[in-house]
């Protein structure tokens, strides 16, 4: 079990969710003043293509953020294949290229920036880690960063206007 766990925080420090020239980020603190500015498109480039993204807004205040845009993905017998390793069960049934990617994220307006989510990764069959998000580049970009026992990574997306 140990061998497990060890072998997930490795795989996690070198998956990539996004990939994005390494640039010295600069929060924005204007765009981070107002909780739902995070709601929008938004573009993810990294190894194995672009994906697009959609950050929501949920009935209890929460946000979560989900792919679109993508092309459906089917299994050996044609069937669409579905996010059948989503920590959260009750995201098991929707089609991989409509996963649930980020799930309660919540504004933090002390630090201006949205925490408390968890970020999964459908391609890799991870528990969910931590996650926080922040616009930074002028507000062109949001940092997303994911923790999992210790170890995370910042990955950038581009705000798509």
């Amino acid at each position: 079990m140990k061998t497990v766990k060890i072998l997930t925080v490795i795989t996690l420090a070198l998956m990539s969710i996004s990939i994005a020239e390494a640039k010295d980020y600069v929060k924005d603190d204007a765009k981070c003043s107002k909780a739902d500015n995070i709601v929008g498109n938004y573009l993810i480039v990294d190894e194995i293509g672009t994906t697009n993204a959609k950050i929501y807004k949920l009935k209890d205040g929460t946000y979560n953020c989900q792919m679109t845009g993508q092309k459906p993905d089917y299994d050996k017998n044609g069937k669409v294949r579905l996010d059948e390793y989503n920590p959260e069960p009750k995201y098991r049934n929707i089609p991989l290229h409509q996963s649930i990617i980020i799930s309660g994220l919540v504004y933090n307006a002390e630090k201006k920036q949205w925490d408390g989510g968890k970020i999964h990764n459908p391609l890799k069959r991870l528990e969910k880690a931590s996650c926080t998000v922040d616009f930074v580049d002028g507000g062109k970009t949001i940092r997303v960063f994911g923790n999992l026992m210790g170890i995370g990574k910042n990955v950038y997306w581009q705000v798509v206007e």
